[in-house]
């Protein structure tokens, strides 16, 4: 039969280790063989064996022995056979464990029959355990050899063991026996040596045996000459004890027997005629079972011994219970021999530590050397000697003794008797009564007050250097002299002297303990306040009186200027709109002051002692403020009592445990700023909805521009017969119309163009008769009434017309069904008496200009937003909503007001109020515009700028138009870029000013500062005081609004380059610093 290589190979290495693993001469040996059979045979990385051995830690076997191997697959290979063992099973239970990337094993526990002896581990590095049909037999064979190897040593071992521990525990055995022989022969010989009474009975209480000391001291009576097989109370009858077959005696013994435990009991009896006391002691003897069968009685004669406890006693009297400390010292070395509890007491030491103390360590060095030399001197006088000194305690701390030292003799030998008086409260109280006198005479003479003292005659007997700095003497002046003549003025010392016989004959102290104000006297006679406490110092002798005073000069004047404070504080609480108050943790007022309560209808101190629950009780806010300040909380909160309105500041009060007890408060009016508020954030409003409109019409005005312009060009180059023309002029119509929107927003936002003169408001108003009478209708009369003087504002003419309009239209729509529409110029005083009529005008004269109609009215809703911008009460389509604000931008700009008078059912009067000016304004209607003339054709070349693509179309066209040669740029950067390009000089630059990038005027400034005389001309469609910067008309800008038309662009361009406007060069004073023609 044929086999192959790894078979056969694997054969011969098992036949080959079997005899190296059962004749090696030691366990380690015979597994390290086995493992490494296994581990060849099976291809593993490791194997290992652990042995398990009662409690002890697992041993372990490895192959091969490389600690690196040992050190990374320990921790698991480990782990997995205590887990093997932990769970147990039959012998050579295998479980297999396999871990991606990782090592795989194979555990099997091995057992005997006595239980568990360890576990055997393999690890591959591949990551499946080893199956093949040759490897599975080859591990259990060689595992099952390493395993009865283990088991048939582990035998053996075991009985080798067992046999030490026989032989060991036999040799203690006899060791114990012969101890036991030694302790008996020695306690024979104590008890037979003994002068104690020693005997043993059995359970009957018959005597078993008996010491020699019992045979001779005591023998027995009668017949015979021993106490074997005796009653023991017999032994209670030769003592003396109650007669022969009495019982009472053995009584210790038969508790022994009984219960197992010694007895003890003292026996007092008369032996040989004198008191005796004898002690017995019954111990019981144990059997076998545990029981007593036995007992051993001693009987001892402590006769001595009692009288000797009756001197301890005596002893302890004078020693132990002594009050002071003694200890007993070695004369030689100073060694402390004994020490009573007091000095235990009094130096903190245990006995057992002054045992090991010496005298020396009770002294500190220092000290020592001095009293060594008192310690010996002592020893040589009958009489004790003493010293006071400082002895250390436990904790090193010192304690003052009066020391005493006496030689005696005691038991033979000479002993030093040390006592030790504790007198350390005694002398720290001696140093305290010295240091308070030395700190009372220092506060005395560091006193801040004067300090006097006198006795009984009025003579002074104490002068602090505080009296002497505030009555202005001398200490040593005023000794021994009458007080009365030196710090007391004459008109006081009478009523002194009274009070002093008075107190003295009677005991009656009216100042005496009590603090009182009075008058002192300086040495130059100058009076001045003292507060002033006298107290009395008795003795067995006359009284000493010492009184403490204080100038209280400067007090006093902080006092009047605190009540001058108080009283201003008073004033100004009483004369603003605020209100004082507080209140207790009940809420019940306290205080309750100051204008303001004026305004609830209340008076000052009228809401003192009321509860805040019924006086506020309908107005919630202040309820729960008051209630969120007393759970502790400090704010200020805002509330509305009726018309009025408070911001009120809580504060809570609170006793020195720091819990609220009440609260301080101070409410001011807020009314009148609420209102200033309300107005400015309609103000606001107004502004933002302003900004939007300006912003709307400027966008507008860049459509209207091309609208206009183009219709203009248009009609400029058709025939008047051309069919297209009719259609031209309704386009520049309808931008004539739209102009005149834009307008009015830009009236609303404060950014028209206006242009002020000096107008007759009464001439305006009959001047536009005619048109108003078209514009409201045949079902509306319309009466004027102006005066025949003039009325002269300084305002824009179209602004006036249009407030005169934009009203007349609001009271037309205001009566459906017709009613007569006044309009009235006249004029008007604004005073001060009369604050509600425009009160935000100053006082002067005015011209008013009222629109009154008979319609529906108006109730105070919508009076509040009148002016809103966009607020309308028409139905959808018949009103924008800008009417009236448009007419109050007008007038504010303007610098005047409107006042509205209005009620449902009785119609609406607006007054208009204007500043009224004094120049004269010009009479008749405005001068009809000159026709114009051609246009004169223009020459040169212009660098036209505008973003916008059809305006900058327009521009283009009208300048090409008006002849001049142009080159467009849509933004600031490409124009500069045109302008250095080209060698040919411009004449004048038009730009936009509001564009992306780069704005007009920052690129008009370059390109002046490039070419010094370039004529400017700025184009914006918002006004030229809105806009940022707007001070280039110092520098000889000039500038031209959207919508502009062709003559618009003409006359401006033709100013402008003939130096007429503000195109001058004289003009541009205002180009500081500009830069010379560049060279090229």
């Amino acid at each position: 039969m044929t086999h192959d290589p790894l078979e056969q190979r694997d054969l011969d290495h098992l036949l080959q280790a079997i005899p190296r693993i059962l004749q090696a001469s030691s366990l380690d040996g015979s597994i390290g063989e086995a493992l490494e059979l296994l581990r060849r045979g099976t291809g593993a990385d490791a194997a290992v064996i652990f042995l398990a051995d009662g409690d002890a830690p697992l041993r372990e076997h490895w192959a091969p022995n490389d600690p690196e191997i040992k050190a990374s697959l320990r921790p698991r290979l480990k782990v997995e056979a205590l887990e093997a063992i932990r769970r147990g099973g039959p012998h050579l239970t295998a479980s297999d464990c396999a871990k991606p990337g990782g090592h795989a094993t194979r555990t099997l526990f091995l057992s005997t029959e006595s239980g568990p002896l360890g576990a055997a581990a393999l690890a591959w590095s591949s990551a499946e355990v080893a199956r093949d049909p040759k490897t599975v037999p080859w591990i259990v064979a060689v595992v099952e050899m390493v395993a009865s190897t283990a088991i048939s040593r582990s035998e053996v071992s075991k009985l080798r063991l067992q046999a030490e521990r026989d032989k060991r525990w036999f040799k203690t055995l006899d060791d114990h026996l012969r101890v036991l022989d030694r302790e008996r022969q020695k306690f024979a010989a104590v008890v037979n040596q003994t002068d104690t009474f020693v005997f043993v009975t059995d359970e009957a209480r018959t005597i078993r045996w008996n010491n020699r000391a019992m045979a001779v001291l005591l023998p027995p009576g009668g017949e015979g000459s021993s106490w074997i097989d005796r009653p023991c109370r017999e032994v209670c009858s030769r003592l003396g004890r109650g007669a022969p077959g009495a019982d009472s005696c053995d009584c210790p013994i038969r508790h022994a027997l009984e219960r197992n435990e010694v007895t003890h009991q003292e026996l007092r009896m008369t032996i040989q005629g004198a008191s005796g006391v004898l002690y017995l002691t019954a111990l019981p003897i144990k059997g076998l079972d545990g029981k007593p069968h036995e007992a051993m009685v001693l009987v001892q004669d402590l006769t001595g011994l009692e009288t000797l406890r009756q001197s301890e006693v005596r002893y302890s009297a004078l020693f132990e219970a002594n009050a002071e400390a003694i200890l007993m010292v070695d004369p030689e070395t100073h060694q402390i021999l004994l020490a009573n509890p007091a000095t235990q007491r009094m130096l903190g030491h245990s006995p057992q530590e002054l045992a090991k103390l010496s005298l020396r360590s009770l002294h500190s060095p220092d000290d020592w050397e001095r009293l060594r030399g008192f310690y010996e001197a002592a020893a040589g006088h009958e009489a004790p000697s003493r010293i006071e000194c400082c002895v250390l305690t436990r904790e090193g701390k010192e304690r003052i003794a009066r020391v005493s030292s006496t030689r005696v003799e005691m038991e033979g030998k000479s002993v030093d008797l040390v006592e030790m008086v504790d007198v350390t409260v005694s002398r720290l109280a001696e140093r305290a009564l010295g240091e308070s006198e030395a700190r009372q005479g220092a506060m005395i003479e560091a006193a801040l007050d004067a300090i006097i003292s006198m006795d009984h005659a009025g003579r002074i007997l104490e002068f602090n250097p505080a009296a002497e700095r505030i009555f202005g003497r001398k200490r040593e002046d005023v000794l021994g002299r009458d007080m009365v003549e030196l710090i007391i003025p004459p008109s006081l010392r009478e009523a002194h002297r009274r009070g002093m016989a008075r107190h003295l004959a009677t005991g009656e102290a009216s100042v005496i303990g009590r603090r009182i104000e009075i008058t002192g006297m300086r040495a130059d006679g100058s009076e001045f306040p003292v507060e002033l406490a006298i107290a009395r110092i008795s003795s067995e002798g006359p009284p000493v009186f010492t009184g403490f005073l204080r100038d209280i000069t400067e007090r006093k004047e902080a006092e009047h200027t605190l009540r001058s404070v108080q009283e201003r504080l008073r004033m100004v609480v009483a004369g603003s709109p605020i209100v004082l108050f507080a209140m207790d943790r009940d809420g019940i007022l306290t205080l309750s002051e100051g204008r303001g309560l004026e305004r609830l209808g209340r008076l000052e101190g009228e809401s003192i002692g009321k509860s805040v629950y019924d006086l506020y009780g309908d107005y919630p806010d202040v309820i729960a403020s008051v209630e969120r300040c007393l759970a502790g909380e400090e704010f200020t909160s805002s509330v509305d009592l009726g018309d009025v309105s408070f911001e009120s500041h809580y504060v809570p009060v609170r006793d020195s445990e720091g819990r609220v007890v009440g609260l301080l408060g101070v409410a001011t009016d807020i009314t009148e700023r609420k209102t200033l508020e309300a107005q400015l954030r309609h103000a606001q409003k107004l502004e933002a909805v302003g900004q939007l409109a300006g912003g709307v019409a400027h966008d507008f005005n860049n459509l209207l521009t091309v609208i206009k312009g183009h219709s203009e060009v248009m009609l400029t180059r058709m025939a008047p017969d051309d069919p297209l023309r009719r259609s031209a002029q309704e386009i520049q119509k309808a931008g004539a119309r739209g102009a005149l929107l834009t307008r009015q927003l830009l009236a609303f936002s404060r950014r028209d163009v206006v242009t002020p003169e000096i107008l007759d408001v009464g001439e305006v108003v009959r001047g536009m008769e005619p048109m108003l009478h078209r514009l409201i209708g045949a079902d509306v009369r319309l009466l004027t009434k102006t005066d025949g003087r003039s009325l002269c504002v300084r305002a824009d003419r179209g602004q006036i017309e249009q407030v005169i309009a934009n009203l007349s239209v609001n009271a037309r729509d205001a009566m459906p069904r017709g009613g007569d529409l006044i309009i009235e110029a006249a004029e008007f005083q604004v005073s001060l008496e009369d604050p509600k009529q425009a009160a935000s005008l100053l006082p002067g004269p005015y011209v008013m200009l009222a629109v009154s109609d008979q319609g529906t009215g108006m109730g105070s809703e919508v009076l509040s937003h009148l002016f809103e911008p966009f607020f309308t009460t028409k139905d959808q389509g018949k009103g924008a909503g800008l009417g009236l604000s448009v007419v109050y931008g007008i007038v504010r700009q303007a610098g005047g007001d409107v006042l509205v008078e209005s009620g449902l059912g009785r119609g609406s009067t607006f007054r208009v109020l204007l500043p009224r000016s004094g120049e004269s304004g010009a009479s008749g209607a405005r001068a009809a515009t000159a026709e114009s003339e051609p246009p004169a054709k223009g020459r040169g070349a212009i660098l036209l700028v505008e973003d916008e693509d059809a305006v900058r179309a327009l521009a283009r066209d009208m300048l090409h138009f008006l002849g001049y040669e142009v080159l467009e740029s849509s933004n600031g950067e490409e124009a500069l870029r045109i302008f250095d390009e080209h060698e040919r000089a411009f004449r004048a630059v038009v730009t936009d000013i509001v564009m992306p990038g780069m704005n007009g005027v920052d690129l008009a400034r370059r390109l002046v500062s490039m070419k010094s005389d370039l004529k400017v001309l700025l184009v914006s469609g918002y006004t030229k005081d809105s806009l940022a910067g707007g001070e280039f008309e110092e520098e000889g800008f000039a500038f031209l609004q959207k919508p502009y038309t062709l003559e618009d662009v003409r006359r401006v361009l033709a100013d402008l380059l003939s130096g007429s406007s503000l195109g001058d060069s004289n003009a541009r004073r205002g180009r500081r610093g500009a830069a010379p023609p560049r060279g090229r």
